[in-house]
């Protein structure tokens, strides 16, 4: 349901300084400390005593402002919601009354009441706040669409579909738009579709280029899975919304996924991407390609690391000369840290077969390597990976640890500007010691398995690629 649609609508009616305030208050907390350098407590000071959970200081401390200020209905607000959570059903009604001279107000007013208590006093107290709204005002479309909201937060789907239906019929031209856009939201999700649709469709008809009418009718349809027609509308929606481009077209991206579009998903996702590198995280939620960087040292020439040791920090970049995990790999490296830190590495054949130990701490000029691997890891580990998810690795000076395969990584994991200077996101395998203390992340390639990041009591990340 769209509980907080509706509640926000209403409440920016009703007692706009409460409005952008809708979580429902908790059960009665230890009583806050207030210290006023006045009599008079601030606004502030007495929200805080009623968020705390301290209604009946929330309710003498909200007086003391109104004797101030006259007319103060933000207090009185403060006091009516306390006494709701008090039980204290009398005062709700006189303080009201004493908020509002109509009997239309007074009836939303007391309708919105069950979505500011607990569940405790809702449970109790929620039908009766619904009878003394249409006590007030029988007449009223909204207390009906509150009723209906109501109920079907209760599960209780015919008694709501029975008041959405008997609000509808009380609906006018006159009503707000949110609030007979909201009507078909409701009546739909009360199984009522077809009185759904026909409110909608006669909306629509009359407001064709109504944002509220266009998107309430496309996530109706969304609802029924109707795709096409859905698209139809959130096209429609994207014209009318310039300002909300992005989010909207990051929307129809998941709707041409649902459709079976996967392409031109990920199509839509790329171009998001390339306008806001923030869509990456799109891209690797629907799969795309598009999403991993290439890590292919035949279309690479140098990968550059920032290094983080011990709190000296420095690059370290790999020059590839020629990478081939069945036969040999051999690179060119150097480190900022000084000008002479520099050299060739050659991994010979049995390290990239068998070798489970890396080495990461550096010499400068030449090395050949045939017991441990380094940059990449070998074969043996990778497979092992691969198989099982897990593997046993030698990556610092702690000596040999089994790791696991870590798979909560977030969907926004860590990214890298590849060659074109776009964000592209790492397509890895995470790998956490049965320590907890050590991380590796092995690029998941078996022609290519380089690790672009590890935390081994000192850091390196991958961060370029040229």
């Amino acid at each position: 349901m769209k509980t907080c649609l509706l509640l926000t609508i209403l409440a920016a009616f009703l007692f706009p300084s409460e409005a952008s305030s809708q979580k429902k208050p908790g059960p009665a907390k230890k009583p806050a400390v207030v210290k006023s350098t006045s009599a008079v407590p601030s606004e502030s000071e007495v929200k805080k005593v009623y968020r705390a959970g301290d209604y009946s200081q929330a309710v003498s401390l909200a007086e003391a402002r109104i004797k101030a200020n006259p007319g103060d209905r933000a207090m009185m607000v403060v006091q009516a919601l306390s006494y709701g959570m008090l039980r204290n059903k009398e005062m709700v009604l006189k303080t009201v009354s004493r908020i509002y001279n109509n009997n239309d107000t007074v009836a939303i007013f007391l309708s919105t009441m069950p979505y500011n208590l607990s569940k405790e006093v809702l449970k109790s107290d929620g039908a009766w706040y619904m009878a003394e709204a249409h006590k007030a005002n029988p007449k009223s479309a909204i207390v009906y669409l509150m009723e209906a909201s109501y109920l079907l937060d209760d599960s209780m789907y015919d008694k709501a579909k029975t008041a959405a239906l008997a609000g509808s019929a009380l609906l006018s031209d006159n009503d707000a738009m949110s609030i007979q856009t909201q009507y078909a939201n409701v009546l739909q999700a009360t199984g009522a579709k077809e009185s759904a649709y026909a409110l909608i469709n006669k909306l629509q008809s009359a407001h064709p280029e109504d944002s509220l009418v266009v998107a309430e009718y496309y996530a109706m349809l969304l609802t029924d899975k109707r795709y096409s027609e859905s698209l139809v509308e959130l096209n429609h929606l994207i014209n009318l919304q310039p300002g909300s481009e992005k989010r909207l077209r990051k929307e129809r991206a998941y709707l041409y996924e649902d459709m079976g579009r996967h392409n031109e998903a990920c199509a839509e996702a790329s171009a998001l991407n390339t306008l806001d590198p923030a869509f990456i995280s799109l891209l690797r939620k629907l799969g795309c390609p598009e999403a991993y960087v290439s890590m292919s040292p035949e279309t690479i020439k140098s990968y550059t690391y920032d290094v983080d040791y011990h709190g000296m920090k420095y690059k370290f970049v790999v020059m590839p000369r020629s990478i081939n995990m069945s036969s040999s790999v051999v690179f060119d490296w150097s480190m900022s840290i000084r000008a002479d830190m520099n050299g060739k590495i050659t991994i010979g054949k049995s390290a990239l077969d068998t070798a489970h130990g890396q080495m990461n701490l550096f010499e400068k000029g030449d090395k050949t390597l045939d017991r441990l691997t380094t940059v990449w890891v070998s074969n043996a580990v990778y497979n092992e990976i691969k198989k099982t998810g897990k593997t046993v690795m030698s990556a610092s000076d702690q000596g040999a640890k089994s790791f696991s395969v870590v798979n909560d990584d977030p969907d926004d994991g860590p990214t890298v500007i590849d060659s074109h200077g776009d964000t592209k996101a790492f397509k890895v395998l995470h790998m956490r010691s049965d320590d907890q203390k050590e991380e590796i992340w092995i690029n998941d390639d078996p022609l290519s398995p380089m690790i672009t990041h590890m935390e081994i009591g000192w850091s390196i990340e991958l961060k370029e690629l040229n």
